[in-house]
């Protein structure tokens, strides 16, 4: 029978503990930390002996003198206690409804009204909204939004970045009408005339895609003659270069291009090595 019941008699604590379960097919540190948890005595500071053996991690149980009702000694001090707070922990429960409100929304950013199943268009919002470069760029642009449905989505996202600066929940109901000026897909209609679920990166890039051709209008505006840095570019572009070889035969074909996501196709005949040589990683 490997598993026992012994007695530990605790120097410093001054006490012995009874019926303490130990099994010689387990692990010392199994038992060591065992009187952890009892005594508080962190295993680095456990001696642990009986007659005249060392219970230590890494010792095998079963070839020391351990037997039911055995007396086994610890020495070793615990761990001090924590020192209680010295004022009064209050908690969210405890305080006025108002009190509350006021704590839960400090430091937490203003959110966007769910429009109906527009989480799509918000969650891009947010996420651009954390890029201070992008903000600034849109900050900075005069367009002009009279007929033209682009510079009306521009101009609709400053105002939308505008009132995130606030404390309160913005209604973005001025930019999703922009959107859907601008990209009729994200105004369809499900069964029952709701909104349909849209894809946040459909949504991010055709924002990106406006963003970059008003503002690269408006460049080119301010100085004729000269190209201007198109900031979008700048922040969200990818300068790509690829050679696409043909099966057979050593002919070969190099093309470079600025887009604004990498878009990697792999399907199941797509050999996974392939594309990281395509990508430059091997």
């Amino acid at each position: 029978m490997t598993l026992m019941k012994v007695s530990v008699k605790w120097i410093q604590g001054k006490k012995t503990l009874d019926d303490v379960d130990i099994d010689t097919a387990e692990d010392a540190e199994e038992f060591l930390s065992k009187l952890w948890s009892l005594t508080g005595v962190p295993m680095e500071r456990q001696k642990v002996m009986i007659k005249g053996k060392s219970i230590k991690p890494g010792v095998d149980l079963s070839k020391l003198p351990l037997k039911s009702g055995a007396v086994l000694t610890l020495m070793g001090t615990s761990e001090s206690l924590p020192e209680a707070p010295k004022e009064r922990v209050k908690f969210i429960e405890d305080v006025e409804d108002e009190e509350q409100q006021v704590a839960l929304m400090e430091g937490t950013p203003p959110g966007l009204l769910n429009l109906g199943n527009t989480c799509y268009m918000n969650s891009t919002l947010q996420t651009l909204k954390c890029v201070p470069e992008f903000v600034q760029a849109i900050s900075n642009s005069t367009t002009v939004s009279e007929g033209d449905t682009q510079a009306s989505l521009v101009k609709s996202a400053r105002g939308v970045f505008q009132q995130l600066k606030g404390s309160s929940t913005v209604n973005p109901s001025v930019f999703l009408e922009s959107l859907r000026q601008c990209y009729p897909q994200f105004a369809e209609r499900g069964e029952g005339g709701h909104p349909m679920q849209q894809d946040a990166e459909e949504c991010m890039t055709n924002i990106l895609s406006t963003c970059k051709h008003v503002l690269q209008n408006e460049s080119a505006m301010e100085v004729e003659g000269r190209e201007m840095p198109n900031s979008i570019q700048d922040l969200f572009g990818v300068h790509v270069k690829s050679t696409l070889v043909a099966e057979e035969g050593n002919e070969s074909e190099e093309k470079e291009d600025d887009v604004m996501k990498l878009t990697c196709h792999i399907s199941a005949e797509t050999s996974h090595l392939a594309m990281v040589r395509l990508f430059g990683f091997a």
